[in-house]
């Protein structure tokens, strides 16, 4: 009876001090972990957490070719956050000692969702008009080139020389194409 007891309050020494911090280790160890030790992410979720949260915070460049890095630079880390937290949802979810974490991460995925989508729309605009034939544009160096290019033939006119009516013709021909 007495060996009963004694193993009963080791059990009950085990459930205080070793089952009270086991999960919340676990989630610390989960938000530690580091690509080589099977994360997605390279240096852990504080790290990411920061160094996006950062970049947001600092916002777009203002130079298109940095604005378009940017825009990539922060997708690629969204989407890490979002298969990370997927992962640690679906292992941790459960117990209330990781709802912290999960409310971290939607919060910097809304600030992304403020940041980043709200300039997406307006950048591929831009790079659309942008877009050079050897960028898979149909027009030659740009839409901004292209329209200068058009606008002063038309500001020119029609060469009108009563000598001369083949140049006429040839005048018409170009802007039709344009």
């Amino acid at each position: 009876l007495e060996t009963i007891a004694t193993c009963r309050d080791a059990l009950q020494k085990y459930n205080e001090k070793v089952e009270a911090v086991k999960i919340p280790l676990a989630i610390q160890n989960a938000r530690n972990a580091k690509k080589a030790e099977g994360s997605v992410l390279e240096y852990g979720l504080e790290y990411h957490l920061q160094k996006m949260s950062g970049a947001l915070e600092k916002g777009i460049p203002g130079d298109p070719q940095q604005d378009n890095e940017w825009v990539a630079a922060r997708a690629q880390e969204q989407k890490l956050l979002v298969e990370w937290m997927e992962g640690f949802k679906g292992s941790w979810a459960q117990y209330q000692e990781a709802e912290a974490t999960i409310e971290e991460c939607y919060a910097i995925l809304a600030l992304y969702h403020d940041k980043v989508e709200a300039v997406k729309i307006p950048l591929a605009i831009q790079n659309a008009r942008n877009a050079k034939k050897a960028e898979g544009s149909v027009l030659e160096y740009g839409l901004p080139h292209h329209l200068e290019k058009f606008l002063a033939a038309l500001e020119k006119g029609i060469p009108g020389d009563p000598r001369f009516p083949e140049r006429d013709n040839e005048w018409v021909a170009p802007r039709e194409a344009e």
